[in-house]
C-alpha cells in the first residue's frame, strides 16, 4: 500500500511540474508581445545531429607568449539534441574548434557554413551563415567570455544591471566610459542569470532573437558570459525557438 501511495504522488508532482513547464514556455513573451520561447509547447526528442567542425582562428599559438594552449578535447562525430522530430532534416550542430576552453556547441540550419574565433583571452565566438549564393538568410551566432573581466563587464552590462552598476564602480574601467542598458533589447529575465531578448527587425526583414547568461557565484553574478543569438526570416520563427530552446536547456549542464 505505502509502495501505491508512493507511485501516486511521483506521478501528481511530474504531472504537476509538466503543466508548469507547459505554461511557461507556451506565455513567455517580450515586452512589446513578441514571443521567444513560443506561442506552442513542441514534444522534443533526444535526436543524434552530425557535429561540424568550423574553421577557426586561434589567437595564442604553441611557443608564443600569453600562456599554453588549452587542453585538445575530443569532440564527437555527432551530438544529442532535444528537438521535435519533424526538425531532425533541417538542423546540424555546429563547433568552433577542437581547442575551447568553453567548448561551444549550438545547433544550426543544415548546410550552413561558419567561422569560430578562440582569442588569447579564451574569448571564443562561433558565427554559422548560409552558403555563398544560397537563397536563404540570417545567421547563428554564440560568444563566450570565461576570463577576461572588462570583456565580461563590456559585453554583459546591456543584459544585467548589477554587472554593469559594478563595471561602472570600478575606477579603472569607468574611466573609459559609462555601461548600461540598450534601448533596443527587450529582455526578459527567466532567472538572475538567464535572460531571453528580441532586438528590432534587420533592415531586410529578418528576426533578431538570443539568450545571455552568466553564472552566479555566492549571489553573485559572475563569468563566464555565454551569448548565443538567432536572426532568421520570420517565416523560420519556429526554427530560432528550437535553436535557442536547445541552447538554454545546455546551459544548466555547463
Amino acid at each position: 500500500m505505502k509502495k501505491i501511495l508512493v507511485i501516486v504522488i511521483v506521478l501528481i508532482v511530474f504531472v504537476s511540474g509538466y503543466w508548469v513547464i507547459s505554461r511557461y514556455l507556451t506565455t513567455q513573451k517580450t515586452p512589446d508581445g513578441n514571443d521567444i520561447k513560443g506561442t506552442s509547447l513542441q514534444v522534443s526528442h533526444e535526436i543524434q545531429l552530425p557535429l561540424n567542425i568550423v574553421k577557426t582562428s586561434i589567437g595564442v599559438s604553441e611557443g608564443e607568449g600569453g600562456g599554453p594552449l588549452p587542453t585538445r578535447i575530443t569532440i564527437p562525430k555527432t551530438i544529442t539534441a532535444n528537438i521535435p522530430a519533424e526538425y531532425v532534416d533541417k538542423l546540424e550542430a555546429y563547433a568552433s574548434a577542437e581547442y575551447n576552453k568553453i567548448y561551444p556547441i549550438v545547433i544550426g540550419p543544415k548546410g550552413w557554413v561558419g567561422e569560430g574565433t578562440m582569442g588569447a583571452d579564451g574569448n571564443t565566438s562561433l558565427n554559422i551563415k548560409p552558403k555563398a549564393n544560397s537563397k536563404e538568410h540570417g545567421y547563428v551566432s554564440y560568444f563566450g567570455i570565461p576570463a577576461c573581466t572588462y570583456c565580461y563587464w563590456n559585453f554583459a552590462s546591456p543584459f544585467f544591471p548589477q554587472i554593469a552598476s559594478e563595471a561602472n564602480n570600478d575606477p579603472g574601467f569607468s574611466s573609459t566610459g559609462k555601461v548600461g542598458p540598450n534601448p533596443n533589447l527587450k529582455i526578459v529575465p527567466i532567472s538572475p542569470q538567464v535572460v531571453l531578448y528580441s532586438l528590432p527587425n534587420t533592415p531586410d526583414g529578418l528576426e533578431v532573437k538570443g539568450v545571455a547568461s552568466v553564472d552566479m557565484i555566492d549571489g553573485k553574478l559572475s563569468r563566464p558570459f555565454r551569448q548565443l543569438e538567432v536572426s532568421l526570416p520570420p517565416e523560420q520563427h519556429e526554427l530560432s525557438k528550437i535553436i535557442l530552446n536547445d541552447f538554454l536547456a545546455n546551459l544548466s549542464k555547463n
